[in-house]
């Protein structure tokens, strides 16, 4: 295969001379031990000043000029093509020129940066935007803030400190209007011979700070893909004071050598612990064999696991360990493995040459990708064939790329025939709109593309999340997958949405599909947005939300994240909207106050009043203590079920999130009068997806216009502790692990008349009823347009020990269920695979007359047996 040790040396020496010789002249340092600033090369402060379309000047809050500061530009002339990219340094004078080739775009992105300040982002335009181009100045002078100085220290567990980790930060940032400057810290910078790390351009709010520390030889504290760990408030103070302290385990070691079956020594073969490559403790980890087969993996854990050795010269091997300090060596003997023979053919029928065959698993084991590498690939020859030569014994996933070809996969067993695999060119798809009436071409669009939400595989549904964007005359798209299956909607203004037909990769004949879409003219919902005392409100947000559209509202603000149609009202409180394709509603949103009609009650025009906002504040307590630095949230509760519209739910989700102070106290300000679930939270890593929020609901109540509402919330109850029973031969992953609280609660009182709508509510109740555990009592029969109220049923989630234990701080009086869904880890799987469940019921009791309210005695429930999956069937993620 051409893999060879040789081989291999002399392609990593050329690659670090080439990266050896871009650094001299490009590389952006972040180096001075312990504090790391900017260091840029000499050749990288020449700037180019004789032509230019953009002048930057960057100054000090005093007006003097910084020098050497980057700046990094990314814009695109047309939404559907690639962003072009530029970055430039500042001369003696604090400026900078950037040639950006044009004058018009969509949208311009800026990032500044300099040693001691913050670093500022400013955007124009957006991908989304129907005002299509974005007028740049000639000249722009910009004003870095002075950053704030944070540090820290990293030790082992002994307190050593730990030279060379990496240390990562990223902050987001509060989002700003079109052209304002905001900072953000996304930084990482080396611990020096201390263990010390240093920042100096941080900004002084940090939102969601989130941290990742790295080491050579000592493991991380997260394992999720992004591996990052939130920081809390009080660690966010101790890096501002340079006192933040953390604490990194040493890993295990484990070593042996690697020979073949007669003992001679295998060098450069990968050893991974595990068999997902995405859950190492350090992915930039690959540690490999010398040239006498000797290996030392430095980042075990302790524990039974599976170490995947590979190599390309002999069969995959996984090799059970049980990791454990002063473990003896573990060797490991390699066997040559199966050929697996591959042609790949295009459409015509005709090999294929330098298609890369990439091996991804082989059972439950995803290492197989780590194999072959850009250096080293598996590719095919002029004949359209790969061979394998040591393939695994068993049924293998590949992939199958090469640009200009739509991507392929497939599961293939050993055999001695070779496998066929037939590739397509991509596709290209090209969608005009024209007015259904006049035939013109309607030159101005926005396209937004649909993805399957349910349905069958030959009547699939679709769901727009509103990525819209936006076109002249025409728009492109390619389909780069053989499983490519979508639709588009197309949006003008002044006509009706249409959809697509529905687009397969595979049904595409010829290179192109051109699809003319046919707008219907129309008008869209307008009107006026009045404050509460009448007069035109100026800059309100109006949204329009629609069958789960997923509108949010969030802080009282429509957040960043939001794919609901929003626009906002002009001097004169006005709005105009493009017409609509179903039904919506409509929240509007300003300083002085919320406004929200419901499907069907939002007229084409007329004058709509604001409400005042409301305000909650109160006190969060943890036992007889007040919580403090503890994160509590509001949660819009009311939702709406309408039973002649069975699969239909429209709604708009708000949600505010706040952290109590020292005191325990919280505020929740623009706050819309409603309905709501006030909860305390807490964040824990989940999964591939960084971390999950664990919520406890506490108590439900309504808040009125103008209403200021005080409350104390929590220490009511009493702490519940227990152990799961688990098999000792499963090793789970995670346990789901919550405890519902039984309500009982009327269906509904108003009366009715249809048959057909008194039987989609019981029905719909019934089933609500099973799927929540909520015991639902008859009552008078409702009409079909009646909205039902879900029913309220506090929550109440925590994570289990590694012994199997668990507590609940506490509960209050009521009946439960406790439940505890089991998984195994899988591969990639982000859920992982479900083992099986727990399942108690229990009773808290109300204390005794005279006795407090809050009882710190846990009620211990001792042991709750696991069930296994097979008793249970079905089943799909609680959280």
């Amino acid at each position: 295969m051409g893999n060879s040790l040789a081989k291999r040396l002399l392609v990593y020496t050329l690659i670090i001379l080439a990266v050896v010789g871009i650094a001299s002249g490009l590389t952006w340092a972040l180096t001075e031990a312990s504090n790391p600033d900017f260091v840029i090369p000499e050749t990288a402060k020449q700037v180019r000043n004789e032509h230019y379309d953009l002048a930057l000047k960057v100054v000090d809050e005093n007006g003097e000029p910084i020098r050497v500061a980057r700046i990094k530009a990314n814009w695109a002339y047309d939404p559907n093509k690639r962003t072009r990219y530029s970055q430039v340094f500042t001369n003696e004078e604090g400026m900078a020129y950037v040639d950006l080739l044009g004058d018009k775009f969509y949208y311009f992105n800026l990032e500044l940066r300099a040693r001691g300040y913050q670093t500022l982002y400013r955007q124009w335009g957006s991908r989304n935007t129907v005002d299509k181009k974005v007028e740049l100045p000639k000249e722009l002078t910009v004003t870095l803030p002075r950053g704030q100085t944070i540090g820290g220290v990293v030790v082992s567990q002994l307190g050593e400190p730990i030279i060379g980790a990496k240390v990562e930060l990223f902050s987001d940032s509060e989002w700003h209007d079109d052209g304002e400057y905001y900072a953000r810290l996304q930084e990482s910078t080396p611990t020096d011979q201390e263990g010390r790390w240093e920042l100096t351009n941080a900004p002084p709010e940090m939102n969601d700070l989130r941290i990742r520390v790295t080491h050579s030889t000592h493991l991380e504290r997260s394992r999720n893909q992004n591996r990052y760990q939130t920081v809390n408030n009080k660690a966010i103070e101790q890096m501002k004071s340079k006192t933040h302290r953390l604490e990194m385990e040493r890993g295990l070691i484990i070593l042996g050598q690697i020979t073949d079956e007669n003992g001679t020594p295998v060098p450069d073969a990968l050893v991974v612990l595990g068999r997902d490559p995405d859950k190492r403790p350090n992915e930039n980890y690959l540690p490999r064999s010398d040239s006498n087969g000797n290996y030392k993996y430095k980042l075990g854990e302790a524990g039974s696991d599976i170490m995947t050795v590979l190599s390309a010269n002999f069969e995959p091997q996984e090799v059970p360990v049980n990791v454990s300090p002063n473990m003896g060596p573990v060797n490991v003997k390699l066997k040559k493995g199966t050929p697996f023979t591959i042609n790949v053919n295009g459409e015509d029928g005709k090999p294929l040459n330098d298609v890369s065959v990439i091996p991804v698993s082989w059972g439950e084991n995803q290492c197989l990708r780590l194999l072959f590498t850009d250096e080293f690939p598996l590719k095919t020859n002029v004949q359209g064939t790969a061979v394998w030569e040591n393939a695994p014994n068993e049924t293998v996933h590949f992939w199958f790329r090469k640009d200009g070809l739509m991507r392929n996969s497939a599961t293939l067993s050993p055999g001695e025939e070779s496998h066929q695999i037939a590739m397509m060119n991509t596709k290209k798809i090209v969608i005009t709109a024209v007015d259904a009436e006049t035939g013109k071409s309607i030159p101005n669009f926005t396209v937004d593309q649909g993805y399957r939400a349910g349905g069958t595989a030959e009547n699939p549904n679709y769901r727009y999340y509103g990525n819209f964007r936006t076109v002249e005359n025409k728009f492109e798209n390619e389909l780069d997958s053989i499983n490519d299956r979508m639709k588009f909607k197309v949006i003008a203004a002044g006509h009706k949405p249409a959809e697509t037909p529905e687009i397969k990769a595979t049904s595409v004949e010829g290179s192109r599909w051109e699809i003319e879409v046919k707008l219907e003219p129309g008008k869209g919902p307008t009107g006026r947005i009045l404050t509460a005392d009448g007069t035109p409100a100026n800059g309100a947000d109006v949204m329009l939300f629609t069958n789960n559209g997923q509108a949010q509202i969030y802080n009282g603000e429509i957040p960043r994240w939001s794919r609901s149609t929003a626009i906002q009202t002009n001097e004169k409180g006005e709005f105009q909207f493009d017409p609509q394709d179903g039904e919506f509603g409509l929240v509007a949103l300003s300083p002085d106050g919320f406004l929200k009609l419901e499907p069907g009650n939002v007229p084409d025009k007329g004058d709509h009043q604001l409400k005042p906002w409301a305000t909650v504040t109160g006190r969060l307590m943890k036992g007889t203590a007040p919580a403090v630095e503890t994160k509590i949230a509001l949660n819009s509760t009311q939702q709406f079920y309408n039973p002649a519209k069975p699969n239909q739910n429209f709604d708009v989700i708000i949600f505010h999130q706040a952290e109590t102070d020292s005191n325990g106290t919280f505020l929740f300000e623009r706050v819309p009068p409603g309905t709501y679930l006030i909860s305390s939270q807490k964040q824990v890593p989940y999964g591939n997806r960084g971390y999950r929020t664990l919520s406890s609901g506490l108590e439900r109540f309504t808040v009125e216009p103008s209403e200021t509402k005080e409350m104390e919330v929590g220490g009511i109850g009493r702490p519940v502790k227990g152990i799961l029973k688990i098999p000792t031969e499963i090793k789970l992953s995670r346990v789901d692990l919550f405890a519902q609280k039984q309500v009982v609660q009327a269906a509904s009182t108003t009366a009715a008349t249809p048959e057909l709508g008194n039987a989609l509510i019981k029905g719909f109740l019934n089933k609500l009823s099973d799927a929540t555990g909520v015991t639902t009592e008859e009552s008078a029969e409702s009409t079909p347009e009646a909205l039902v109220e879900t029913p309220f049923q506090p929550s109440f989630q925590i994570e289990m020990n590694d012994d199997g234990s668990f507590q609940f701080d506490e509960l209050p009086p009521g009946n439960y269920i406790l439940r505890g869904n089991a998984y195994m880890a899988a591969g990639e799987n982000d859920y992982g695979v479900r083992a099986g469940y727990f399942n108690h019921s229990f009773e808290v009791p109300e204390p005794a007359e005279g006795e407090p309210a809050y009882n710190s005695e846990p009620l211990d429930l001792g042991e709750i047996n696991f069930v296994p999956e097979e008793q249970n069937g079905q089943f799909r993620s609680s959280f």
